[in-house]
């Protein structure tokens, strides 16, 4: 990319971007993933508007510097850390049992770790790697969370995505569906064309860290927008296109089911 189009591309992105700040206090963030990339560029900035924020991850050290670096950039103490191993079905059903016993409702989940690999592999699950991070994980703890997330005033869920960007989509739509009566928004969030695995270490470069900041407000958007609209993907802070497949509420059913059956779950949990 030539320096013209590549000044242009960062005039578009921050004409494009804009988030209306909410008064989050009293309020109780979930996030995945949030000690790198996009991840943590979402809590800074959901940090900023007062929220308790609790990052889950499996790296330790990485956490705790992300904890330190949260609470230095927002001036919120209210930042903590706890280890999440996505790629293990029990380890998140225990990750989420113990969430629980301290946590008595949950005002939002964002689903934002996810991982691609160079090769296939299977977790000690049996499962294909890539498969169990970017949904199976989230699908567990999503569900395992409800009965405190019903407990929530107003809820959302989101859900970034990339390899596994089909699968989210149907589990969004199917989710939404089944939490229709209840006051609990569903949405699919797409950061763009920013990549959230080039690592936290990134954001000292200062394009990296724009693209990071940019690619972190669709999240944000999604997360304090009123005009959030339940089982919608959304890209680039609006309500975006989706592939064909995404829309089959057959399929829908289908990933839904087995998801459960993989899991463990009655698949009439809710």
């Amino acid at each position: 990319m030539d320096k013209i189009s590549f000044m242009s591309l960062l005039k578009e992105s921050r004409m494009k971007f804009t988030i209306k700040p909410k008064d989050l206090s009293g309020k109780t963030v979930l996030l995945t993933g949030g000690n790198e990339g996009i991840g943590f560029n979402t809590a800074i900035q959901l940090a900023k508007m007062n929220a308790e924020i609790i990052i889950a991850s499996r790296n330790k050290d990485k956490s705790i510097k992300a904890v330190e670096e949260i609470k230095k950039a927002s001036g919120n103490d209210k930042i903590s850390y706890r280890i999440l191993d996505l790629g293990s079905i029990q380890g998140v059903k225990d990750f989420a049992e113990d969430f629980k016993k301290d946590y008595s409702k949950l005002d939002l989940l964002i689903n934002n770790s996810g991982a691609t690999f160079m090769n296939y592999g299977l977790t000690k699950d049996g499962l294909e790697q890539t498969l169990h991070i970017n949904h199976i994980g989230g699908f567990i703890l999503t569900l395992s969370l409800l009965p405190i997330i019903e407990k929530a005033d107003k809820y959302s869920f989101m859900k970034e995505y990339a390899k596994s960007k089909l699968m989210n989509v149907l589990f969004t739509k199917e989710l939404s569906k089944r939490l229709a009566k209840k006051n609990i928004i569903v949405a699919a969030v797409h950061p763009g064309v920013v990549k959230s695995n080039l690592g936290r270490d990134g954001v000292k470069n200062p394009i990296l860290k724009f693209f990071f900041n940019e690619g972190a407000k669709t999240t944000v958007f999604t997360a304090v927008d009123d005009s959030v609209v339940t089982g919608e993907y959304y890209d680039s802070c609006k309500v975006g296109e989706v592939q064909e497949q995404a829309l089959d509420e057959k399929l829908q059913l289908q990933l839904w089911e087995e998801s459960a059956k993989l899991t463990g779950f009655n698949p009439n949990i809710v």
